[in-house]
């Protein structure tokens, strides 16, 4: 009970004060609330430029480890030794777990780097507690080698981790395209990642185990520096503030953030005395063209709040290359990279697709499907002839829409509000005179009051095109264009599978396996090989539902 007041505290900190968050900060310091940490699995430490690099977070309660429901959003990011960041992702927490990857573009300087995994409630603790991995990648389309060049290396050599008796393999030797079977009988259920990839020689990082990482970060949350950070506690927080260059008052505006499209996003926030707003973004979109405006009034400048780093003193990097010997390997390797990206139309993943909640779900909603009537030239004929519930009106020299109210009282008194592909529009004049009707596909009437936020509208119109591409033309000097991104879009990731076809395509795969959702409920995984020879390691990592962690390891050869 306590740590739920307390989160409700966390939640109530953005109606406070600077001196009513001071308190906050106090409280929650002592009460250590929601202590969290990070994991993170890839499936390798060394790579070259256009492969992936897959990686699963694991955010975790300190203590326990078991999975935290604190936190909904994690963040990955790589920086290079100079600390600048050549990639950051936002991932979606699913009850403390997310995957996700990267694909190494071909102008990435070869280098070692660092990826580092938080979330925003961790930066209340300071740099140790940060997850890092150190990365090597070679980007074998470039000449400029220098700051990756050693005279002569000592080679890697394949030695058993040995696999606490959990995992059995059908056998120890595979030819080409040959199916392996892994059972994994005594795994207990929980959450876990399984990578199967071809062992590298070349000297790199070794890759962090679950149980390696199994060390419990004492103390609580610490707010150092006198910083504090709130968590993403229903998904994304995206701040901002707006300004007035006129002078004009910027407390109680409304904000409204729209991703349209078919399938739209939009919410509503009211600003602070000072001219600030939060929206929490539940749904996942990545890299979505979206807006941020000011609904009903102009004059006001919209900043954005960027996602910041971590605070981080220094990261120490290792100091990872290649020599003349690492030539051939590293030949060879690029090609098959490349073979593998010119057939990835053929071998693609699956995005899963996410159901979005819509504002207006569970509202009663008149719909007009414009083909089911005479089309006419005009948005308003259109609604003179075929929507008998709203109104076109010429106010002052603007058109603007009314709706009709429901029986027994009823009127066109009252701005309704109009969205137009999931975008809002404050002024629907030169919609109204200039948009060709043909591209309309469905108008839908709300007609009760419509509260959003704490403006009060009556009624709603809802207008859809046919490619929802209204936003491709939209101009409006009150909204702010952004590309925002919430959370990864998770996918199902492609698995060879020659039962079900005759392999007339070449396969040069290096990585044969990346599953990571596996439970422990199923009792085997398969896979096939592919036509690249030498000895492949699997690994298991992950915790149990009790915060137990494993780390499980097996090989076999292919030849």
């Amino acid at each position: 009970m306590k740590k739920r007041i307390a989160i409700m505290i966390i939640v109530a900190v953005f109606a406070f004060t600077a001196q009513a968050q001071q308190n906050v900060r106090l409280e929650l310091k002592n009460a250590n609330v929601g202590a969290e940490q990070v994991y993170a699995q890839v499936n390798t430490s060394m790579l070259l430029t256009g492969e992936y690099l897959y990686y699963s977070v694991y955010c975790l309660e300190k203590g326990t480890n078991t999975r935290s429901s604190l936190s909904k959003i994690a963040y990955v990011s790589i920086l290079n030794k100079a600390g600048e960041q050549v990639f950051n992702e936002t991932l979606d927490l699913k009850n403390g777990k997310a995957y996700g990857d990267y694909f190494v573009p071909t102008n990435l300087p070869s280098g070692n780097y660092k990826l580092l995994a938080y979330t925003n409630w961790m930066k209340n603790n300071g740099q140790d507690s940060f997850f890092e991995q150190d990365l090597f990648i070679v980007n074998p389309y470039t000449s400029a080698q220098t700051a990756i060049r050693k005279d002569s290396l000592v080679y890697r050599k394949y030695a058993e981790k040995g696999n606490s008796g959990k995992l059995k393999i059908t056998g120890n030797t595979y030819g080409k395209r040959e199916k392996v079977q892994l059972e994994l009988d005594n795994l207990p259920k929980g959450s876990y990642s399984v990578s199967v990839r071809q062992f590298d020689s070349i000297p790199h990082p070794s890759e962090r185990s679950a149980v390696a990482f199994n060390q419990v970060i004492s103390g609580k949350n610490t707010f150092e520096n006198g910083s504090f950070t709130l968590p993403d506690l229903r998904g994304k927080l995206l701040s901002g503030q707006i300004r007035s260059s006129q002078g004009l008052s910027v407390s109680n505006k409304k904000i409204a953030l729209s991703v349209p499209g078919e399938e739209y996003f939009l919410r509503i926030a009211n600003t602070k005395d000072d001219g600030s707003f939060y929206f929490n973004v539940p749904e996942n979109f990545t890299e979505e063209k979206a807006f941020v405006k000011v609904l009903d009034t102009a004059g006001f400048e919209i900043k954005l709040s960027e996602q910041q780093l971590p605070h981080i003193e220094k990261l120490e990097f290792e100091d990872y290359g290649v020599d003349l010997k690492s030539q051939k390997w590293i030949e060879d390797h690029s090609v098959y990279n490349q073979i593998e990206n010119a057939y990835f139309s053929l071998k693609p993943d699956t995005v899963r697709v996410n159901q979005q909640s819509n504002l207006f779900d569970g509202l009663d909603q008149i719909e007009y499907v414009l083909d089911e009537y005479t089309r006419f030239k005009t948005v308003r004929e259109t609604f003179v002839e075929v929507v008998p519930y709203a109104r076109v009106r010429n106010e002052n020299g603007k058109m603007a829409f009314r709706v009709l109210g429901k029986a027994p009282y009823q009127d066109f008194q009252g701005i309704p509000l109009v969205v137009i592909d999931g975008i809002p529009v404050s002024d629907p004049d030169e919609f109204i005179r200039n948009y060709e009707s043909v591209k309309i596909d469905k108008i839908k009437v709300i007609q009760d009051k419509f509260y959003f936020g704490s403006a009060l509208y009556k009624g709603v119109i809802i207008i859809q095109t046919f490619n929802a591409d209204f936003a491709e033309n939209y101009r409006d000097s009150s909204a702010k264009e952004i590309r925002l991104t919430s959370g990864n879009i998770r996918k199902n990731y492609f698995r060879q599978d020659y039962s079900k076809n005759d392999g007339n395509l070449p396969d040069f795969r290096t990585q044969l396996l990346w599953e990571p959702e596996f439970t422990g409920e199923q009792k085997d995984i398969s896979f096939y090989t592919s036509d690249v020879p030498g000895i492949y390691e699997i690994s298991v990592q992950g915790f149990t539902a009790e915060g137990e962690p494993v780390s499980i390891y097996g090989s076999f050869k292919v030849q």
